[in-house]
Formats: structure tokens, sequence, C-alpha cells
């Protein structure tokens, strides 16, 4: 008996930018509208996620996400200022994949059961963009993005793929 495997496209996602940084004390990001999704992941450290009228105390394990027209903004610690990893994305597997997380305006936190793992998937994606292979790029993001969903502490798995 042959098995078969039918496969989604998984092509409707673009990576605007990713990154990583060690912030001074008390470093700001004013709030900017923006019409992507741009996703903090914290590696160390601790600080503070403004959006609406909501302030979130975060750290290390967190993550936090900039939700288009949002306007939020956020701010290091002044003891232990911290270190983050980002990538913004854009398209409608960018929205299925923060359904995915259970992630909206309203919830715009995440929270991984294994800090290693995401650190680890976040780190190949920022090698895999010294690679002129679009195929490596592409996988490690979407490595990235499927360990955020299996560590993700309130993940909706049974959230429908929705292109």
């Amino acid at each position: 008996m042959a098995k078969i495997y039918v496969f989604e496209n998984f092509s409707n996602i673009t990576l605007l930018q990713c990154g990583e940084s060690y912030c001074p004390p008390l470093h700001e990001w004013k709030p900017d509208i923006k019409s992507t999704y741009l996703i903090h992941f914290i590696v160390s450290g601790k600080g503070c996620f403004f959006c609406g009228d909501k302030t979130y105390d975060l750290c290390a394990g967190n993550a936090f996400v900039v939700t288009p027209n949002s306007g939020a903004s956020y701010r290091a610690d002044k003891y232990e200022p911290w270190h983050y990893m980002w990538f913004e994305i854009s398209g409608e597997l960018a929205v299925s994949f923060l359904k995915r997380l259970s992630i909206d305006f309203d919830n715009p936190i995440y929270t991984t059961n294994n800090i290693d793992i995401v650190h680890i998937k976040f780190e190949s994606l920022l090698t895999s963009l010294r690679s002129n292979n679009e195929f490596t790029k592409c996988g490690a993001l979407n490595s990235l993005m499927g360990a955020m969903i299996e560590t993700n502490t309130q993940a909706n798995l049974n959230a429908p793929y929705s292109p």
C-alpha cells in the first residue's frame, strides 16, 4: 500500500528583516505604525512592552508581536536589559502562523516552554541569511516558526491553516 502525502502551498510569506540586539539599559523603541508583523523573542534580561492601553512586563522565554497598526512600543529594563532576536514577516501565512500561536492585537504575547530550541532556530535563521540559497532561508524561517508553535504554552494547534 502506498502512502500519499498532500502538502499545502507554504510560499505565501515574506521575511522582511531579522536580527539580534543586546540592548543598553532603558533602550526604547517608540511607537511605530507597521503594516507587517514584527516578532521579538527575549533570550535573556527583561523589559516592558506597551500595546494599546496595556503594559506587559516580559523576560526570557517571552516574545511580543507588534501587529499592524498597533502603535506598540517597548523599553529594556534599567538593571537587566534584554537581549532579543527578531524577525519581521508579511503575507497570508504570517496571519496563519500567529493564529496558531494564539496571538493577535488583544493578546500579543508568546511564551515558550523551551527557550533553548527557539534560540537555536533563531540562530539558524540568522546564519541562513549568509546563503545565496533561497530554500535554505525559507527552510530556516519555517523551522523557527514550527518550533515556536510546538513549544508555545498557549498554542492553538487546531487552528486551521488558512493562507
